[in-house]
């Protein structure tokens, strides 16, 4: 007989549910044009001072939570943006038409002094005026254009909730001579499982591997993968994308490399994309190492002391190299440089290709990162 001793997750009463479900339409139908999900969490928070209580209601993320919602759906925007919308039925319908008519909020404001057209009333402008205003609004007015033509491109909302297809191959590293995948947006990925998870859960790319315990591998990304032997894996790659995003290294400091052997290794690979391949600075991007939720200072202090190092070294030499550099390390921990544990899993797990268990990243961490590498210039 087995027992089960996890914790029993708490459940809520079906009026407890129907009354976030009310509060949460309620922040969808205030934004015209729809809520993006990144949105809807500070809207709540601002009305209820408390955070969407989904684990409390029985769900394992915000997600879940939403996609049991019948009348809320995800659609694009104007933009082009993954936004949250309300459908139209006989109750909300009079509201829906009301918040159609709404002007948005940015056109809304009120102009400032200086912006109001002045009065002409007394008096007729003479065409030479005209031709004066006119030469000073145009370039103006294309700046504006050239602005408004650069917008933020938002990640899928939705994510691949079935268990992945898994392809066991053995001679499948025989077959990467051209190997363009994966790419998320323009540019191709080299990673390890940070990645991987993207490839999962966003991309309809094959999962492959040799044995039933060997390392998942999608094209240039792979589980437990270190610098060196991403570098050995090009050998057999011929051809890749134009534009590569690079993020190696968490497996070096789980195996306890140096910052050393780590920098000189990370040399080695960009030597060879440059030689073999033609590869300039410009056209690829260097990451830094993702805060690890179980390495710290006082329990691993020489991994998080190599960690430090490392990120501190692909600082230097991408702005040295004229590299195009994505602090993932900035964008992952707060004001004081702890780990912000809202965008990454609550346990530790194992992964195919190493025995060190991996903190990666949850729904709002994998949305973030999409974010951070689909508008890369």
């Amino acid at each position: 007989m087995k027992f089960d001793y996890s914790p029993k997750r708490p459940v809520a009463t079906e009026q407890e549910v129907n009354e976030v479900r009310l509060l949460v339409k309620s922040c969808i139908l205030t934004r015209k044009g729809g809520m993006p999900i990144s949105d809807l969490r500070d809207e709540y928070k601002n009305l209820t001072d408390e955070e969407i209580p989904f684990y409390r209601l029985g769900y394992n993320s915000l997600f879940h939570f939403l996609r049991d919602f019948q009348d809320v759906r995800s659609d694009r925007n104007e933009e082009g943006a993954h936004v949250l919308v309300v459908k139209e039925n006989q109750q909300n319908k009079h509201l829906m038409e009301l918040i159609k008519k709404q002007k948005d909020p940015k056109t809304n404001s009120r102009p400032s002094f200086r912006k109001r057209p002045r009065r002409n009333d007394s008096y007729r402008r003479s065409e030479r005026q005209k031709i004066l205003d006119d030469r000073r609004r145009k370039p103006v007015e294309e700046e504006k254009e050239e602005t408004n033509n650069w917008r933020l491109v938002e990640p899928p909302v939705d994510e691949n909730l079935e268990r992945p297809t898994i392809y066991t191959y053995y001679y499948f590293e025989d077959d990467l001579a051209i190997c363009t995948e994966p790419i998320i947006g323009k540019t191709q990925l080299i990673g390890d499982d940070y990645f991987l998870q993207l490839c999962i859960k966003y991309m309809q790319y094959d999962l492959l591997r040799k044995t039933l315990k060997s390392p998942i591998s999608c094209g240039t990304v792979q589980s437990g993968l270190t610098i060196r032997k991403a570098c050995k894996r090009l050998d057999k790659i011929e051809s890749m994308s134009s534009k590569l995003v690079i993020n190696l290294g968490t497996v070096d400091i789980y195996n306890r490399n140096t910052d050393e052997e780590m920098a000189n290794d990370m040399m080695g690979l960009l030597k060879k994309l440059n030689t073999k391949y033609g590869y300039s600075s410009q056209q690829i991007t260097l990451c830094t190492l993702p805060p690890m939720g179980n390495i710290s200072m006082f329990g691993e202090r020489d991994k998080y002391l190599n960690m430090h190092s490392y990120n501190n070294w692909i600082r230097r030499f991408a702005a040295k190299n004229n590299y195009q550099l994505l602090d993932l390390y900035d964008c992952f921990t707060d004001d004081n440089g702890c780990i912000d544990y809202q965008y990454f899993q609550q346990d530790a797990r194992m992964v195919s290709g190493t025995s060190h268990p991996h903190v990666l990243f949850n729904y709002f961490g994998r949305q973030q990162i999409m974010r951070l590498i689909l508008n890369l210039k």
